[in-house]
């Protein structure tokens, strides 16, 4: 089983990867111009994002993590959220789910306590030129459960109403920013 790296992917001054990058202006294209107040939980915050919702007054940022402490919610396993139906605006998710031992489940408990009309913002690991996931019997070194495929969009179909894939390259067409292509998020939008 080959374990995929990309490299020089890190930037130097930030630490953000191509993913980070490309998140950053889909953020603040769906954040900065907010005129309600939403709740984001964010699971497994990076650094890089945290001052980003932090500095925002219309925002209340909640992060959790199975294993961080300094987290709003620690000890939090996405399979077995501790958290009521219907209570964030918007979840994020990246690079999480192939972590997880069953994501059907993370998915559904994600989807449940979303607000009606409420998204998730998902991005993982994968080679999306290939239509199946690759799912392993065991964890891999570097702590994965499966290599995704394009049929990701057909699971997250099963738990929500709507599901866009955007490339973040997009927000890169210049190449200024070092967003790699095929940097796919996964935009799932529950049903009201």
């Amino acid at each position: 089983n080959e374990i995929k790296f990309a490299f020089n992917s890190i930037c130097p001054w930030c630490s953000s990867r191509s993913r980070h990058r490309g998140l950053y202006f889909l953020y603040k294209a769906l954040f900065k111009k907010n005129k309600n107040h939403i709740k984001i939980l964010h699971f497994a915050p990076e650094v890089v994002f945290m001052r980003f919702f932090e500095n925002n007054n219309l925002i209340t940022y909640h992060t959790g993590d199975l294993s961080l402490q300094d987290v709003f919610f620690p000890n939090l396993d996405i399979q077995k959220l501790d958290i009521p139906n219907c209570a964030y605006d918007y979840i994020l998710c990246n690079h999480v789910l192939e972590h997880v031992q069953n994501d059907k489940i993370a998915i559904k408990e994600i989807e449940r306590i979303l607000k009606p009309n409420g998204q998730a913002i998902i991005t993982i690991p994968g080679d999306f030129r290939k239509k199946n996931t690759k799912i392993f019997n065991y964890k891999l070194s570097n702590g994965h459960y499966r290599d995704y495929g394009y049929d990701f969009i057909d699971i997250l179909e099963q738990y929500f109403f709507k599901v866009t894939v955007f490339d973040l390259n997009n927000f890169d067409i210049e190449g200024r920013y070092g967003v790699r292509k095929n940097e796919l998020v996964f935009i799932a939008k529950k049903l009201k």
